[in-house]
């Protein structure tokens, strides 16, 4: 992926858990999870991160972002499903768009803590 476009990504995701004014500071080491409070995959994933001890925020869509996770599943073309997770490393840049609750833990530590990539990584849960 360009890093144009990388940076469209992370502005659009900055903008929903409001941290405009503080992109790089507040999106460092963070998972952003696009999904509905009902989503049985949502709340398990949340309970991985959780239990991880993965900083993350949950951006409901029944309530906001529904605009920036459409943009999501377009511009990566994923399937329409829950939840969508964007991962942001380190040094605040998205690395990674996940489809489902992955449940490794390993995995989940070692994304956020990776070094920007000049692409970012979809992972589809049916695929792992």
């Amino acid at each position: 992926m360009r890093t144009a476009q990388a940076l469209v990504l992370a502005l659009a995701v900055a903008v929903v858990v409001g941290a405009y004014t503080a992109v790089a500071e507040e999106l460092k080491s963070v998972v952003v999870v696009y999904g509905k409070p009902e989503c049985k995959a949502c709340k398990t994933l949340l309970s991985i991160l959780e239990e991880a001890g993965i900083k993350h925020v949950f951006v409901d869509l029944g309530r906001c972002g529904i605009a920036e996770y459409e943009r999501l599943v377009e511009m990566f073309s994923l399937t329409s499903a829950m939840p969508v997770s964007v991962v942001f490393t380190k040094k605040g840049w998205p690395g990674y768009v996940i489809v489902g609750a992955i449940s490794n833990l390993d995995m989940w530590r070692g994304m956020i803590h990776d070094i920007p990539m000049d692409h970012i990584v979809v992972f589809d849960i049916k695929e792992l």
